[in-house]
C-alpha cells in the first residue's frame, strides 16, 4: 500500500495536529474545524471550515448541529473533490468538542456514502489528568463509535501514555506509515503484499501496531511495544483477527498468541531494517473506557452532592436568630397632670 491508497479527513484541533504529519509525509489529507484560528494555525492545505462557526468550546452539540443543520452536503461535495483513495481513515480526538462531536456521525455518513470504500478511524483518549468534559466527551464519543457498523479498523491512541503529546502523535504517524510500506519490503524468505495488509485492516474492530528498530528487536520487547505503547491496552478476551509480522530478528509468534488470542490468520516477512507488528480485528478496549466512564459518573455524583449541599448550607445560613421585642405590656391612661408630677421635685 502507499500514499495512492490511503487519504485522512483530519477532524478539529487534535486531528489537524496528526493530519498535518501525514500531509508532511505526502499523503492526502483535509482537514475540517468549526475554529479557522485552528485552521490558520497548522497551514492545512486543504482546510475546511464549518460556515458559521467560531469554534465549540469542548460543546460536542454545537458541532452536531453545525454539521446537521445543512452542512453535510458541502462537507460532502468538498471529500469527494479530494478523497479519492480507497482507504479513508478520519482522525479526531474523542475528547473535544468539533472532533468529538462530529467524527462519529461523518464517519457513519461516509461509510453510507462511500459503500466501495473503506472507512476508518484514528482517535485519541483523553489523558486522565485532563478535564472532567474532556472525559465526559470521550464516553459520548466512544459510545456512539460502538454502535457505527462497517468501518474498517479503529487505531485507539492514549495520551495517558505519554506526557509529550506531540511525541505521541509523530510515534503513531511513523508506525502506521511503516505498516502501509511493509508491501514494499523484499525479501526471498518472505513477504507481506498488498492483499495481506488491505486484509487485516478491514477486518473491522481495533488496531494495535508495535514497532522495533533492528537493534531492538526481540520477542518480549515486542510484547512491551504492542502492551506498553501508545494505544489503548486490548481487551483481555483473546479476540483477534490478525496479526502481521515483519521481524528483523527472530519473534516468537506462539508468545503473542498466547497474550491475544489465536487469530484467524498470520502473515509474515523477513525485513532487515526494523520489526513491524499488527494486531487487527481486536474487541474495542471495554476496560479503559468504563474507567473513563466510573470518572465521569464518580466525579459528576460528587459535584451533585456538592451543590446540592451548598443549597442547604446557604439556606440554612439565612435563618439566623433576631432578638425579637417582648410583647407591648398594657399601658394605663395617664393624665398630663401625673406625668408632669414625675418630673417635678416635690
Amino acid at each position: 500500500m502507499n500514499r495512492n491508497d490511503v487519504s485522512f479527513l483530519a477532524i478539529g484541533q487534535c486531528g489537524g495536529n496528526i493530519g498535518k504529519l501525514f500531509e508532511s509525509a505526502g499523503f492526502n489529507v483535509v482537514c475540517i474545524n468549526t475554529s479557522i484560528e485552528d485552521l490558520e494555525t497548522i497551514k492545512a492545505k486543504q482546510p475546511y471550515h464549518i460556515t458559521g462557526a467560531e469554534g465549540s468550546a469542548k460543546d460536542r452539540n454545537i458541532s452536531k448541529r453545525l454539521i446537521t443543520n445543512g452542512e453535510w452536503s458541502k462537507i460532502n461535495q468538498f471529500i469527494d473533490d479530494k478523497l479519492k483513495t480507497p482507504f479513508v481513515y478520519v482522525i479526531f480526538s474523542a475528547a473535544g468538542g468539533t472532533g468529538s462531536g462530529a467524527s462519529p456521525m461523518l464517519i457513519d455518513n461516509l461509510i453510507g456514502t462511500y459503500p466501495d470504500k473503506n472507512i476508518g478511524a484514528i482517535v485519541v483518549l483523553p489523558s486522565q489528568n485532563e478535564s472532567l468534559q474532556a472525559q465526559a466527551n470521550a464516553v459520548e464519543a466512544m459510545r456512539e463509535m460502538q454502535n457505527i457498523d462497517g468501518i474498517c479498523s479503529v487505531f485507539a491512541i492514549d495520551n495517558s501514555k505519554a506526557e509529550d503529546k506531540k511525541l505521541i502523535n509523530e510515534t503513531f504517524v511513523n508506525d502506521f506509515i511503516s505498516l502501509l510500506g511493509l508491501p514494499d519490503v523484499k525479501n526471498i524468505d518472505g513477504v507481506i503484499d498488498n492483499a495481506d495488509l488491505k486484509r487485516s485492516l478491514t477486518a473491522g474492530g481495533y488496531g494495535i501496531i508495535g514497532r522495533l528498530t533492528k537493534e531492538q528487536s526481540s520477542t518480549e520487547r515486542m510484547l512491551s511495544a504492542l502492551s506498553g505503547g501508545i494505544y489503548v491496552p486490548a481487551e483481555k478476551d483473546e479476540l483477534i483477527e490478525y496479526v502481521v509480522l515483519s521481524a528483523s530478528a527472530s519473534i516468537d509468534l506462539q508468545k503473542i498468541k498466547e497474550q491475544y488470542g489465536e487469530p484467524l490468520a498470520t502473515f509474515q516477512s523477513v525485513n532487515p531494517d526494523e520489526t513491524v507488528c499488527l494486531l487487527s480485528g481486536l474487541s474495542a478496549p471495554q476496560a479503559r473506557l468504563n474507567g473513563i466512564a466510573n470518572y465521569v459518573k464518580s466525579a459528576n455524583e460528587k459535584r451533585q452532592m456538592l451543590r446540592a449541599k451548598k443549597k442547604v448550607d446557604a439556606l440554612e445560613s439565612l435563618n439566623v436568630a433576631i432578638d425579637v421585642p417582648e410583647q407591648k405590656r398594657e399601658i394605663k391612661k395617664r393624665t398630663a397632670e401625673d406625668i408632669w408630677a414625675k418630673y417635678l421635685r416635690k
